[in-house]
């Protein structure tokens, strides 16, 4: 029963989401780390956790190459059933991985 509400729910939010124009998504997006760059925690903080994101997410890829530099940026990596943590590096630290063709940390 929550499997298939889950299910349900997913694909409601998936059909919401491509009502969305990219440049709306960019836009909203800018808002999310405007809003996020003024909080005292966030501006404390060392190190990051953060996920490469994929065209119908708020977009990361711009927030991450501004604070790569100053901050430790550390992406999620899915290896089969399992989640890893990386360091970022920089955009040539990226590969194409084999979850769902987005792109993600080099081993």
């Amino acid at each position: 029963m929550i499997r298939e509400q889950k299910n349900t729910l997913r694909k409601f939010i998936k059909e919401q989401k491509k009502k969305i124009s990219p440049k709306e998504k960019q836009r909203r997006s800018g808002i999310i780390w405007n809003k996020l760059e003024q909080d005292n925690t966030f501006r404390n903080a060392c190190t990051l956790m953060i996920y490469w994101s994929m065209k119908d997410e708020v977009h990361t890829h711009d927030f991450i190459q501004k604070w790569h530099p100053s901050k430790q940026i550390i992406l999620p990596v899915v290896n089969g059933n399992h989640l890893d943590l990386k360091i970022y590096a920089g955009p040539e630290s990226m590969k194409k991985g084999q979850s769902f063709g987005i792109l993600d940390l080099r081993a």
